[in-house]
């Protein structure tokens, strides 16, 4: 029979009443009663049976546990309501735990257990919050104290990294707090006041954040990207300090958690300040919740997922690239989610997603291979940082007044897409001292505004053929064409009747609509100069190669419809044959050269594409026939056609469904895919100019 003062009697009295476990507790010894009690430290808490009779020993009297126990029983209860705490982030929760603080044997344990000294606990002790290894004390008015968990305390590793904190990370100047002390389980640092960058972001929403369907207010959405801006250079500016030290000081767990947003005195910008210096015992000593571990997971670099790799400032730099990924999208990231915000950031917004792409490369060597050899790290970052901004605000927030809000307000379609345009240039002007950007900018814009010209020059055509049609204007009496006429030997400029001419201009205008908007919504922003020549010739071709065949049968024959959409339609198979084998061409370099698993992401999107070229192909096809049908007569109701042809082909599946819906999506593939094979192109010169092959 079990002895009642030993420790296997009090694990045999749990399966008994509660009667009969408080009086085998009451009967036990000192050793055996600590050993319990620190089991349960180390076991984390877990059990709750084992709490609930403990709290309801406790709730009946304190004699229950010899007095050397008593600060351990309580810790234990300040414990578990830590971490209730956590789970739930209910204040009253937090408001329990700390309520145990208040008690002198609990500050016993501590000074005890953790050889805290005495003079650190005299003051309030209140929680502030849990981390995954430690729970954090507000220690008076002014400092902090972070102790380990008591289940974490036996790890030499983790024991050994919290005595040297202070050495290593105690004064490292603006942006950290000092550290005045710390041991082997517990660190006394600066309390600094504020939120978390994630408490923050989490609050604000995403850059570009929607409401019931709606943008927020240019108010709104200037405050984020001015938030954004703050902290991103705030943090580059930091790292930069910290990496250039004689020794350069790597954060290595730089999260949302540890970047504390200080309020400014002034009412100005909070001030950066970053907490929790050293490697992430989440990963490399694998404890922690899985939630824990696949957030670490998403924003610390994945070289110091092993406890063998130390960190270089370019893994702080990946935690960059993550951390701008989380102000953009405004969501947690565990890091199964992480491809799917950078799969939105690519088509919400794409003038940040080159750099994050650049930043979060999987080899430390690859990241920033944009970078000229001249620039340092966080210089060059600054400066792809700053003109994303630029752009970004140029497209979303920059007050539009005058002529330009008013042609900016003009609904897509019929008109084009002038808001577009605008935008265009003002990504120009906002780019324009930088000779690089602004030669591209300007191409842009010229494109599109040459396809709204082509556009515009067939709506007009349109309109004051169709005035002759009905008899409101002779074409023949007008002066141009009066002049025209006996020069090219054209008797009459407009042949035919109304119900002749009129499905063949509907079928014109409404291929005219639909190609400023193929173009413009998906290729107006994109360029594939560096990928292969011939795919950049077509998408700058497609800007205005539509209006060719469209005036043709405008001007000459009506009734050539079929025959001219084809021909379009023709143009627009090039197009997109062109761009998918410049993305494979992309794809192949990037696999050779950054990833070669960065084409498991783009298996659905190459069969989607693959299958929209050869659909506009057959479209083509199916014109052609149309047009042999009528043409030979073998069909007589060219009207059914046309109106097939115009509104349940053009606008439905072509405007609606095609560029609409899925333009976006293909624009941001293509976009990742060419601007991925130029950073890959970066990457393989540079290896070959730096002896070694390493980058520099």
């Amino acid at each position: 029979m079990l002895k009642p003062h030993s420790t296997s009697g009090l694990l045999s009295a749990l399966d008994s009443s509660v009667g009969e476990f408080l009086g085998v507790l009451r009967e036990a010894d000192e050793e055996a009663q600590g050993r319990f009690i620190r089991g349960l430290l180390l076991s984390g808490l877990t059990d709750r049976r084992i709490l609930g009779l403990l709290r309801e020993a406790y709730r009946q009297g304190p004699g229950a546990f010899v007095p050397e126990v008593v600060g351990a029983v309580i810790f234990a209860f300040f414990s578990a309501d830590a971490e209730e705490f956590r789970d739930s982030n209910v204040q009253a929760k937090r408001d329990s735990a700390s309520a145990w603080l208040e008690l002198p044997a609990v500050r016993d344990f501590l000074h005890l257990e953790y050889d805290v000294p005495q003079e650190y606990l005299r003051g309030e002790l209140r929680l502030l919050n849990v981390g995954s290894t430690s729970l954090i004390l507000r220690a008076g008015d002014n400092y902090v104290l972070k102790i380990l968990k008591y289940r974490h305390r036996p790890n030499p590793r983790i024991a050994q990294a919290t005595s040297q904190y202070k050495k290593l990370f105690g004064s490292l100047g603006e942006g950290t707090p000092t550290v005045h002390a710390a041991g082997s389980y517990y660190i006394l640092m600066d309390f600094v006041p504020g939120p978390t960058l994630r408490e923050v972001i989490q609050d604000a929403g995403p850059l570009e954040r929607v409401s019931q369907g709606k943008k927020t207010s240019q108010k709104a959405a200037s405050e984020n990207l001015e938030r954004v801006k703050g902290v991103f250079l705030q943090l580059t500016n930091l790292l930069e300090s910290l990496h250039e030290r004689p020794t350069a000081i790597v954060h290595q767990d730089l999260t949302p958690d540890n970047i504390i947003l200080r309020p400014s005195a002034t009412g100005g910008f909070p001030r950066v300040v970053l907490i929790d210096f050293g490697y992430n015992y989440v990963l490399q000593e694998g404890i922690g919740a899985t939630a824990d571990i696949l957030s670490a997971q998403a924003t610390v670099a994945p070289e110091l997922s092993s406890a063998q790799e130390e960190g270089t400032p370019r893994s702080d730099l990946y935690s960059l690239g993550m951390i701008l990924l989380f102000m953009l999208s405004g969501k947690a990231m565990p890091v199964s989610e992480v491809p799917g915000l950078i799969d939105d950031s690519w088509r919400i917004y794409p003038e940040f997603s080159d750099l994050i792409e650049s930043l979060i490369d999987r080899r430390p060597e690859n990241r920033l291979s944009t970078k000229p050899r001249e620039e340092g790290d966080h210089e060059h970052t600054r400066i792809l940082f700053s003109s994303a901004a630029r752009l970004y605000e140029a497209r979303h927030i920059e007050a539009i007044r005058g002529w330009r809000k008013i042609v900016s307000s003009i609904p897509r379609g019929l008109l084009g897409e002038f808001g577009k345009v605008l935008e265009l240039g003002r990504q120009y002007k906002a780019v324009k001292e930088d000779e690089t950007l602004a030669r591209q900018a300007r191409k842009l814009r010229y494109f599109a505004l040459g396809s709204h010209a082509a556009h515009g020059l067939v709506l007009f055509v349109t309109m004051i053929y169709t005035l002759d049609d009905l008899g409101v204007i002779n074409l023949n009496g007008l002066l141009p064409f009066q002049l025209l006429g006996p020069a090219i030997g054209v008797a009459d400029f407009n042949a035919g009747s109304l119900s002749e001419n009129i499905w063949g201009r509907l079928v014109g205008l409404t291929f005219s609509i639909v190609a400023v908007h193929y173009y413009i919504s998906m290729f107006s922003g994109l360029t594939a100069k560096g990928v292969r020549w011939q795919t950049e010739f077509w998408l700058r071709f497609n800007s205005f190669c539509f209006a060719l065949p469209i005036l043709w049968l405008l001007i000459v024959r009506p009734q050539h419809w079929p025959f001219c959409a084809a021909v379009g339609v023709t143009f627009v198979t090039f197009n997109n044959r062109s761009t998918l084998r410049a993305a494979k061409v992309s794809l192949a370099e990037i696999e050779a050269k950054l990833d070669p698993e960065f084409g498991n992401r783009f298996k659905e999107f190459f069969g989607l594409y693959e299958a929209y070229g050869w659909n506009s192909g057959l479209y083509a096809g199916a014109l052609l026939v149309v047009g042999i049908v009528l043409a030979t007569g073998v069909a007589q109701d060219e009207m059914m056609y046309a109106i097939a042809v115009s509104i349940l082909v053009n606008i439905m599946i072509m405007y609606v469904t095609a560029c609409t819906k899925k333009g976006p999506g293909i624009r941001a593939n293509l976009s990742r895919l060419y601007c991925g094979y130029r950073r890959a192109r970066l990457v393989d010169e540079a290896k070959q100019l730096t002896p070694g092959g390493a980058v520099g």
